[in-house]
């Protein structure tokens, strides 16, 4: 029989059991990850791009009170975002002379003072080639944003936004700045399976999640918008989001066998599940062309670890051999890695517990940029006191240390034993991972 079609009357068979059966009330409380959607993070490339142009003007608005000392010709703008008494944030970008790109400048009133010479000297930090002639740019920045919510309280939480910038060649006039969003609102929901991850994300760029679409499209609550309202709910507990977990905020969907219509407050912050008789959104299932390749081994059990050398944060070298005689947990991640980070918790407690034992820790980066790493080291996601290294040859994965160990996922775990043989190598960061881990300590005489 047909895949495409059991799965399609799979689907549609649960879509209408769930429109017929009632459910439960459940609600989540969501923060803000400013970066989850920015280039290297956990959700990079996962949505379709949704960058929007910022109107640049020669009139300089009456709010800005105070400017730098341009060296080119100022183009004013703003974005808005929230709902807040002020939610349209300033901005300028100068147009230097043909030929000084670098030097070009983007002023932002982050702290909406007025003010365009307390936020910064305005430098884009990347660079990089654009097509067809043009220089591009990108600027990562994090603003307060406020939002106006019921019974007129006032909220806010910090907002990431990338802007980006198409300088074109010297024989060119126009250019363009573009912005959008790089956060989501994240927070676990309660189902029958157990708490499930969820993401919220805004796609219009405005910061604004109170809306919803009756089955004509028509506003229910906020505006009718042909962006989706997205929303990544872990239906499978894997710490991860999938395509086949991406619903629609707008409209009803269908959970633990029931349909619900989601409400979401105007700053993201709370999500509600209502029982609805409406019938649910259906999730299009990615149908493979072939069977999924089984996952390579990594090196195992009994064999010889390979040494290597890697960074710490002041480039210092530290190999491996430096420890033999003693036990080492090696731990390969990424700061752009949800699973990873979301093992480090278990990996810092073992380091807790018996590192006054014998046993080291080192959590060695792989796959990144020096300058995320660099970056997670003064502003870390997650808190860790065991050693975290850099591998030089990061960027190439055919002679990385991953390589070397024949890692083709992150997060992996190696315990290394005195005599510098392998005792464990494990991916992931499943339960059945860490008590692989807890085991393999507790038979080199580590026991918890």
């Amino acid at each position: 029989m047909n895949l495409k079609f059991v799965l399609s009357f799979f689907l549609g068979a649960l879509g209408a059991l769930a429109a017929d059966r009632v459910g439960t009330p459940i609600s989540a409380e969501l923060t803000v990850d400013p970066k989850i959607l920015a280039e290297g993070h956990e959700l990079w490339g996962q949505l379709q791009p949704v960058n929007d142009p910022v109107r640049l003007s020669p009139e300089r608005p009456a709010a800005i009170t105070k400017e730098p000392i341009y060296a080119g010709t100022p183009r004013y703008g703003s974005i808005k975002l929230g709902n807040g008494p002020r939610n349209a944030f300033l901005l300028v970008v100068v147009q230097e002379p043909a030929g000084q790109f670098a030097k070009r400048r983007l002023y932002l009133d982050a702290n909406q003072n007025g003010d365009l010479t307390d936020d910064g000297e305005g430098k884009w930090p990347d660079l990089f080639p654009g097509e067809d002639g043009y220089a591009a740019s990108r600027s990562f920045v994090t603003l307060r944003v406020a939002w106006a919510a019921a019974e007129n309280q006032t909220t806010s939480a910090d907002y990431g936004v990338a802007f980006f910038y198409n300088a074109p060649p010297a024989d060119r006039q126009a250019y363009a700045l573009m912005f959008t969003r790089t956060s989501a609102r994240v927070g676990k929901l309660a189902l029958a399976g157990g708490p499930a991850r969820v993401a919220l994300i805004d796609n219009d760029n405005d910061a604004l999640f109170d809306k919803a679409l009756d089955d004509q499209g028509r506003a229910l609550r906020g505006r009718a918008t042909a962006r989706p309202l997205s929303l990544f709910i872990d239906l499978n507990h894997d710490d991860s989001f999938g395509r086949g977990e991406r619903f629609d905020a707008r409209g009803p969907i269908a959970l633990d066998g029931a349909a619900y219509e989601i409400a979401a407050s105007v700053d993201g912050a709370r999500l509600s599940f209502t029982p609805t008789d409406r019938v649910p959104q259906q999730i299009r299932a990615v149908v493979p062309t072939r069977p999924p390749a089984a996952p390579r081994p990594v090196l195992a059990a009994g064999e010889v670890a390979p040494d290597f050398t890697a960074l710490t944060s002041d480039h210092q070298p530290v190999k491996l051999s430096d420890y033999r005689g003693q036990l080492v947990l090696v731990d390969f991640w990424a700061t752009w890695c949800g699973p990873c980070k979301a093992s480090m918790p278990h990996v810092e407690a073992l380091h807790q517990q018996f590192r006054d034992r014998g046993l080291v820790v080192l959590g060695v980066c792989v796959w990144d940029d020096r300058a995320k790493f660099d970056e997670w080291k003064l502003f870390p996601e997650v808190t860790t006191t065991y050693l975290k290294l850099f591998d030089p040859a990061a960027r190439n994965n055919g002679k990385s240390i991953a390589a070397g160990y024949k890692v083709s996922g992150i997060p992996s775990f190696f315990l290394i034993g005195r005599d510098g043989k392998i005792l464990l190598g494990a991916v992931g960061n499943s339960d059945a991972t860490k008590q692989q881990l807890d085991e393999a300590l507790a038979a080199a005489g580590l026991k918890l």
